[in-house]
């Protein structure tokens, strides 16, 4: 069990009570454990990199020299293929086996203003969280678009918190919901606010 600390433009890994730096100068906007175990991805203002660990320590991959966008998220849905999250555009990167980009396909978002899109893992499929609504990826049209079943559950403007877990909870007006089960599962009771 590993803990990283960012602090600012670092990244530490934290081990016996020891913070050893592993990534010096780069700010961190955020990180997502792979489905592989031993891989974490770290979302930057500068791009994107993987952080692996080889049995004894940590390898920095950067295998994504040639994208220079602000990246705000990221993830990793069920099908192995990273998800993006950047400046009103969201990128679908596929992977080969090895966990190399084979390929960036670029999904934009017509807004009249500039907007970060926040990428969760729901379930294994990619969401897509903007102050406009909820979005989701169709696989049948290759598309994000919006989403009208989710929206109509939450309203637009909705409350949430991401944790690093990759659980994304969710206010629906009179309690928190835990999207990261299946809607059958969802329980009203799981935990309750006064505030509104």
């Amino acid at each position: 069990r590993k803990i990283f600390k960012f602090v600012i433009e670092d990244m530490y890994e934290i081990k016996n009570n020891k913070a050893s730096l592993l990534v010096k100068g780069c700010y961190i906007n955020n990180i997502y454990q792979s489905r592989n175990q031993k891989r974490f991805y770290a979302a930057t203002n500068t791009g994107i990199f993987s952080v692996s660990f080889n049995g004894t320590g940590w390898d920095i991959e950067n295998n994504y020299e040639n994208f220079n966008e602000n990246v705000y998220s990221v993830i990793e849905d069920d099908k192995g293929r990273l998800w993006l999250g950047c400046e009103n555009t969201v990128y679908q990167v596929l992977l080969d086996k090895t966990a190399q980009p084979l390929a960036i396909k670029t999904y934009n978002f017509n807004n009249d203003y500039s907007e970060r899109i926040l990428v969760r893992n729901i379930l294994g499929k990619p969401f897509f969280f903007l102050s406009s609504g909820f979005y989701s990826y169709y696989e049948t049209k290759d598309s994000v678009l919006y989403d009208p079943n989710l929206n109509e559950d939450f309203p637009v403007n909705s409350k949430y918190i991401f944790s690093q877990q990759n659980l994304t909870w969710i206010f629906d007006g009179k309690v928190w919901l835990n999207l990261t089960k299946p809607p059958e599962a969802f329980t009203r009771t799981i935990f309750t606010s006064n505030c509104s």
